[in-house]
């Protein structure tokens, strides 16, 4: 398994799966049991506390959390992962005995706590001076991990003290209580890459604690998220991320939450609004019907003022699943990638969809009739649907607040993310002008940085005019700026430009002449 934190999905991403412990960002997973058929893992801090456990089903990561609604623990920054699990885990371990007389020589535990420790054995053989020690990790009589440590001491302080020179570098145990007692042999006289499963004696006591029901683990996920419990969790938690700079933002396990995902997409539309970036949002499962979708109101809870920048992903996504069969999932995630496609190859004013909008290797779990689709668009729900020749292909550009009776001036989405993208850019770019002189020789320079960058959008074919004078507008000056503003410290930047809207509807007229059909 590997893991990472990831800065344009916003998430934690897993890929495959293994038997040992992986670190992410001061955590550890660690893979267990099992939960209704799917994959444990156990969630441990660097001190080898349990925070959390998490479920993986098919490669998707759910966040379970305590039955009891308590506080998670805190977790590193980007970990997160909501809350404690209920029960806490044991770490496997096993004694080994002394070479002569009674009592132990040293303990071997598993690095990190879990069922997954029971799979380890370990082995001694003395040599001169100290003794080797081997450490397997079994699927049944396969060994899919193992390590060899040659010439330990028993002797706190030597170069090869056991403890000192396994517990910093090995994946798999630690060793503790290492103290003047020689460890006993696992068979005696037989080195260590001689012994057998027979010989090595085994790890036990592992276990991944009591996992909670599902739904605390949403209740208590979505506080995490919205930064309820801790502001350096959650969306808050996304300002440690470099690079800083994002412009779209998925949360695809939002709809699973039992309100629906209208708190997560709240806390992320508020992000986002500072972000100055653009939301992607699915809806839940039991809505993926064309006559049920509009009765999910994602636009009236969010409000006009994040909905205009957001949109909604419809229907699911229907893929092969490498693991065998199919699988639904949501669409967002393919709804980002391909805006960022067009992003680059036409930039944020080109509306993402149309025949190039393409989603290779899945297809909408429902389909629809022209007819159908139009009565979402007009709602403000982009769709999509299934070209011929084309493919899976996103047929919709509109905004939360693009509906045809909000009359939003914000309808498009081409539209909200070129005035994001711009006023993200200038933010960013005019850092120079703080502290300076707050007067018109200022107010020139602005003026002409500011109108170089649009004049560059407008060659590019970012707005609508033939002429700069009808394309845009810059505006910084004594009417900006007020007296009253200098002496607040504040200078006024007022951009205009004629955004591009998409052509939604080709209408063909077609009258008859003379015996001919023309247009």
């Amino acid at each position: 398994m590997t893991a990472t934190a990831n800065a344009a999905n916003f998430d934690l991403a897993f890929s495959g799966f293994a038997g040992g412990p992986v670190s992410v960002t001061g955590l550890t997973l660690q893979p267990g049991g099992n939960y209704v058929g799917d994959r444990v893992a156990t969630v441990v801090d660097g001190n080898g506390r349990r925070v959390a456990a998490v479920v993986l089903s098919r490669n998707a990561l759910r966040l379970p959390t305590d039955n009891s609604g308590a506080a998670p623990a805190t977790l590193a920054a980007n970990a997160n992962v909501a809350g404690s699990a209920a029960g806490q885990p044991g770490s496997a371990a096993v004694n080994i005995a002394r070479a002569q007389g009674a009592g132990n020589a040293l303990t071997v535990t598993a690095a990190n706590p879990g069922a997954w420790g029971n799979d380890l054995r370990v082995g001694i053989a003395a040599v001169p001076g100290g003794f080797d020690l081997v450490v397997n990790e079994y699927s049944g009589t396969e060994i899919v991990a193992t390590e060899t440590y040659r010439g330990l001491s028993i002797i706190p302080g030597d170069a090869q003290f056991a403890e000192a020179v396994v517990n910093p570098v090995s994946r798999l145990i630690r060793l503790s209580n290492v103290g003047g007692s020689a460890p006993r042999e696992s068979s005696s006289g037989v080195a260590v890459d001689r012994l057998t499963l027979a010989d090595l004696t085994p790890l036990g006591g592992g276990t991944d604690g009591t996992l909670p029901g599902e739904p605390a683990w949403a209740a208590n996920a979505a506080a995490v998220f919205s930064g309820v419990f801790d502001a350096a969790q959650g969306v808050g938690s996304y300002d440690q991320i470099v690079p800083e700079l994002f412009n779209i933002m998925a949360v695809p396990e939002a709809p699973l939450m039992t309100d629906g995902g209208f708190d997560t997409y709240s806390a992320a539309g508020n992000y986002c609004r500072t972000a100055l970036a653009f939301l992607l949002v699915d809806h839940p499962i039991a809505n993926d019907r064309v006559d049920l979708i509009g009765n999910w109101d994602i636009a009236g809870r969010l409000g006009s003022d994040l909905a205009r920048s957001a949109a909604i992903c419809f229907p699911r996504l229907d893929k092969a699943d490498p693991l065998g069969g199919r699988r639904q999932m949501q669409s967002s995630g393919a709804v980002a990638g391909l805006m960022a496609r067009i992003d680059g190859q036409r930039g944020v004013w080109k509306a993402p969809a149309g025949l190039e909008a393409s989603i290779s290797g899945a297809v909408p779990t429902i389909g629809m009739t022209d007819r159908q689709q139009a009565g979402l668009n007009r709602a403000g729900i982009n769709c999509l649907r299934v070209k011929p020749g084309a493919g899976t292909v996103q047929w919709g550009a509109r905004t939360l607040a693009g509906a045809d009776i909000l009359a939003s001036e914000w309808k498009y989405v081409p539209v909200r993310r070129t005035a994001l993208m711009i006023e993200q850019t200038l933010r960013d770019a005019l850092g120079w002008v703080v502290f300076e002189p707050n007067d018109e020789s200022l107010w020139a320079q602005i003026r002409l940085n500011v109108g170089a960058f649009m004049q560059s959008l407008f060659v590019q074919g970012a707005f609508q005019g033939g002429t700069p004078r009808e394309a845009y507008l810059v505006k910084c000056d004594g009417e900006t700026t007020s007296q009253q503003d200098v002496n607040s410290g504040i200078v006024n930047i007022l951009v205009g430009f004629a955004p591009l809207k998409p052509a939604e509807f080709v209408v063909v007229r077609l009258t008859q002449l003379a015996g001919r059909l023309a247009n």
